[in-house]
Order: structure tokens, then sequence, then C-alpha cells
């Protein structure tokens, strides 16, 4: 029983290691960032911009609404561009929360490092989510184009 009990203490030893390793490395990171954030976040916010201004450029304007009657496929588009802009404005929302803004870099750093572990579940969901509703469109798109 006492061996069960070493092995989970050594456990928990090496877990809390590698959470303080991570974190000291997020929490240089973030110092060092010049824009505040990680670099892979700074890689999430570009795309989710750029997958954001797609779905915006999906949805009709005012002007163009009463354009021709829409294909089902056209029409089925519509509201997963909706969606999908709306998620990634969320997600665009988090990450510019994981982000330090303050110029004493210091403690901000651990402080949004700290965060970024705690909502990296959060931050994986959305990246998971925005990542089927982009296929799901290009699969849309791809049925209009045929």
């Amino acid at each position: 029983m006492e061996s069960f009990a070493v092995l989970g203490l050594a456990a928990n030893i090496l877990q809390f290691l590698d959470f303080s390793g991570k974190l000291i490395s997020g929490t240089l990171e973030l110092y060092h960032a010049v824009d505040g954030a990680t670099s892979s976040n700074l890689v999430l916010e570009n795309i989710s911009k750029d997958l954001v201004q797609l779905c915006a450029g999906l949805l009709p304007t005012a002007p163009c609404s009463n354009r021709l009657a829409k294909s089902e496929p056209e029409a089925a588009l519509l509201p997963l561009s909706e969606s999908c802009r709306t998620l990634g404005q969320e997600f665009l929302a988090v990450l510019d929360d994981l982000k330090v803004k303050s110029h004493r870099k210091g403690w901000q750093s651990v402080r949004q490092a700290l965060r970024g572990a705690w909502k990296a579940r959060d931050v994986h969901r959305y990246e998971k989510q925005l990542g089927f509703y982009r296929s799901q469109i290009a699969t849309r798109l791809l049925t209009i184009l045929v």
C-alpha cells in the first residue's frame, strides 16, 4: 500500500513540475512578446480574423439582399456563415483577453500565462468548432460551384 502512495506522490510531483515549466515558458514568451501574445495565439488570431472576414463577405448586405431567389446550397450557407462569424468574434475576444496589455509586463505576464493555462480547453474548443465550420462552409461553397 505504501508503494502506491509513493508512486502517487511522485506522479503528482512530476505533474506539478510539468505545469510549472509550461507556466514559466509561457510567462517568458509573453514577457518578451512585442504584441503581448504567445506565438501560437497570434497564429490563431490571424487565422480567426481571416475566417471572420470571409464569413462576413459571404453574408448579404442590405442593398443586394433583394437579388434573385437563392438556391438551396446558397440559402444553407448563410446561417453557417453567420454562426461562424459570431463564434470567430467570440474567439477573438478570448484571445485578446489573453494578451498582456500593461507596460509593466512582469506580473502581468505571469497572470496572463496562468489565465492562458486555465483557458486552454476553451481555446481548443473554439479552435475545433471553427474548424468544423470552415469545413462545412467549404463543402457548401463547393456544392454551389458544381
